[in-house]
C-alpha cells in the first residue's frame, strides 16, 4: 500500500519518500568494536575485515587479543547502503552485455538477522512493486568462501558470465554477500 501511495508523487519526492522508508524499515550492521587483526602502517585492520577508517564513529577500541563477534561486536542502524550501480569498467560492461541495461541494476545491503516475517514481506514488495521485477521462479544464493576465495580474473569473469546465464535463463533472483572475486 505504501508504494502504491507513491506512484502519484513527482520523481524527486519518490525517491526522497522512498529512501526514508528504507532507512526506517531495512537495517544493516555495523562494527562498533575494534578489534586490531593485524597492522597497516596507515589504516589498521579490524577482525570483522574492515579498515579502522570504515568504521562508524562511536566505534570502541578492544585490545586485539579480545575475540570478536558478530552478535556483541556489531549494531543495528539505519540502512545507508542501497542505490543503483553504475559499472563503469569494460570488462564488467563486457559481462553484463545481453542484460537489460535500459535501467540501472540496484542493490541493498541489509543486516544477516533482518529474517523477521514482516521484514520479508516487505522487501518482496520492495523488490516487486519499487523496483519492479518480476516474481522470479528461481533465487541463486551466492555465500561462502570470500576469505579464501583467490581466483584469477579470466577464471573470476567465467564464473560471473555463468551465473549471468543460468540468472536469466532461468528468470532468476541473485542472492550475494557482495563479495567481488
Amino acid at each position: 500500500m505504501w508504494l502504491s501511495a507513491l506512484s502519484s508523487m513527482s520523481e524527486k519526492d519518490f525517491q526522497k519518500t522512498f529512501e526514508d522508508w528504507v532507512r526506517r524499515h531495512i537495517n544493516v550492521r555495523e562494527c562498533c568494536k575494534f578489534v586490531k587483526k593485524k597492522d597497516n602502517k596507515d589504516d589498521p585492520i579490524c577482525k570483522c575485515g574492515n579498515k579502522r577508517s570504515a568504521h562508524i564513529q562511536r566505534t570502541v577500541e578492544l585490545e586485539g587479543g579480545s575475540k570478536w563477534e558478530q552478535s556483541s561486536c556489531t549494531t543495528l542502524i539505519e540502512n545507508n547502503s542501497f542505490g543503483k550501480i553504475n559499472f563503469t569498467d569494460t570488462k564488467r560492461q563486457q559481462i553484463m552485455s545481453g542484460v537489460d541495461t535500459t535501467t540501472q541494476p540496484h542493490y541493498m545491503r541489509i543486516a544477516v538477522d533482518n529474517g523477521h516475517k514482516d521484514t520479508i514481506k516487505k522487501l518482496e514488495r520492495l523488490l516487486t512493486e519499487f523496483w519492479k521485477l518480476n516474481e522470479p521462479d528461481l533465487l541463486l544464493s551466492v555465500t561462502g568462501g570470500a576469505k579464501s576465495f583467490n581466483v584469477s580474473h579470466d577464471i573470476c569473469g567465467s564464473f560471473q558470465q555463468g551465473l549471468l546465464s543460468a540468472a536469466k535463463s532461468t528468470n532468476a533472483w541473485l542472492i550475494t554477500g557482495g563479495q567481488n572475486c
